[in-house]
């Protein structure tokens, strides 16, 4: 799914959401070389492909399936292609109504729905009654700059994980275990993000639980354990691995 012009004679899915694996297929015979060449789609046992805590990526995988169910059984359902408009249509229209409660983006410290602030945005409009003693003025009653302080195009609940991966990653945690000034400590942080990864907070807890995560710099970062990472595949939550890393 790279943003390149890249083309392959074949391409294997794992089964996601249909918008997905229409940009995965866009990447098999891009450019025509051949009149048709195939794309997979595979699905993973549950027991290796774990997606309790994804719910969008789940929820786009079973809407896919029940679509693929609905192809098996008749052929020309969706004018018989997988990636038509009325598939796109029959599989977004389920994706958004699995997840309506989800998107209207619910700030706990407010609440509030976030899409409330900017319609009926009837707390606002209360308030200004109360107040003043009148109707708030209809172009006064969305709060944008509320909306523009909570609202995430991306949500990100990750910390980010310093990986020191051959030797200048090791050399950043060797730092890091020192004295730095400001300018030192900015110049190594400003390195450490091409060594960086992201983890949920349940797999730091994880790690921790294990005794396989310690302070670093007065506890404003963290160290991983040796057994915590693997150069081969990355962070281990088993402790399996055999490098160290770092969270901030």
């Amino acid at each position: 799914e790279a943003g390149v012009d890249i083309s392959f004679s074949c391409v294997i899915r794992s089964l996601a959401g249909l918008d997905s694996i229409a940009q995965a297929a866009g990447r098999c015979n891009r450019n025509g070389e051949a009149d048709l060449e195939d794309v997979y789609i595979i699905k993973m046992a549950k027991e290796v492909e774990k997606l309790s805590r994804l719910k969008e990526i789940k929820v786009g995988q079973e809407e896919t399936e029940e679509i693929l169910n609905i192809i098996s059984k008749d052929e020309m359902a969706f004018d018989g292609d997988l990636l038509s408009t009325k598939a796109m249509n029959y599989y977004f229209e389920g994706f958004f109504s699995e997840l309506k409660l989800q998107l209207n983006y619910n700030i706990p410290s407010l609440q509030e729905d976030l899409f409330t602030f900017i319609g009926d945005n009837n707390t606002l409009k209360s308030a200004y009654r109360n107040r003043n003693g009148e109707v708030l003025p209809i172009f006064l009653a969305e709060s944008f700059k509320t909306v523009g302080k909570y609202f995430e195009v991306i949500d990100s609940p990750t910390t980010a994980v310093i990986v020191p991966y051959g030797e200048e990653g090791k050399e950043l945690i060797a730092d890091l275990n020192g004295e730095l000034s400001i300018e030192e400590l900015s110049a190594v942080l400003k390195k450490s993000q091409l060594f960086s990864v992201n983890l949920y907070q349940y797999q730091l807890d994880e790690l921790a639980a294990n005794d396989l995560l310690y302070p670093l710099y007065n506890g404003q970062m963290y160290a991983l354990d040796a057994k915590a990472y693997s150069e081969d595949y990355g962070v281990d939550i088993k402790g399996e691995g055999e490098n160290t890393l770092m969270a901030y």
